[in-house]
């Protein structure tokens, strides 16, 4: 590559069907904005390029908004796609590349699959902050979770917070990236009460406990 950076990251956030006025264009023979210098040297040593979707598909938004792929990398770069080391969270570029499907189908993108092509990983970029993560848990049967009082609080000594209400389905809240302690108990003791400890990592973390 003739640019010199050691770190190069392409994100291309476009549709890739192939349309009736695509196929019908003929062949315009256009000269390259360069001539390659195939004898240079190789500068980039942290490549990564993000295809927003695969060959022949679509990318999508909703109507206004910005699309899903966008969303993601925002997402990603905030923190989803980053880990802790030394102390730091890191927004690293393996990190991007394994994540972004998920954050994609999480922005609404579910019919969408990004391609990715990566060399050597290398952090991107220091946060300032602990990153939040959104965090579901449940029981496991589903259907104690309906009955259960389920709380977390952050270990080793952070405030317990409780759920307001017991409902169906799980309980998804957004907390800081940490390790937490999880609670399921039962007044009419219809189940087995338990409680667990747990990593919640960037950029979804999800949880059942066993009470049986």
């Amino acid at each position: 590559m003739a640019n010199r950076a050691r770190t190069q990251l392409f994100l291309v956030d476009a549709c890739r069907e192939i349309t009736t006025s695509t196929v019908e264009v003929p062949d315009p023979n256009a000269p390259p904005l360069r001539e390659p210098e195939l004898r240079q040297r190789e500068h980039c040593e942290h490549d990564l390029t993000i295809q927003a979707t695969s060959r022949t598909m679509k990318a999508y938004a909703h109507e206004g908004e910005v699309s899903y792929f966008t969303a993601a990398v925002l997402q990603a770069f905030n923190g989803g796609a980053a880990r802790r080391n030394g102390g730091e969270w890191r927004v690293h570029s393996d990190l991007l590349s394994s994540r972004i499907g998920e954050m994609v189908r999480l922005a609404g993108g579910s019919e969408q699959r990004p391609v990715i092509t990566y060399t050597t990983p290398t952090p991107l970029l220091r946060l300032n902050n602990t990153p939040n993560v959104t965090f579901e848990f449940g029981c496991n049967p589903a259907e104690a979770t309906a009955a259960a009082d389920l709380a977390y609080s952050l270990l080793p000594h952070g405030e317990r917070t409780a759920r307001a209400e017991r409902v169906s389905g799980a309980w998804k809240v957004v907390v800081p990236a940490a390790l937490y302690r999880l609670e399921a108990s039962f007044a009419d003791r219809s189940f087995r009460n338990a409680e667990d400890s747990v990593s919640v990592e960037p950029p979804v973390t999800s949880e059942m406990l066993w009470v049986l």
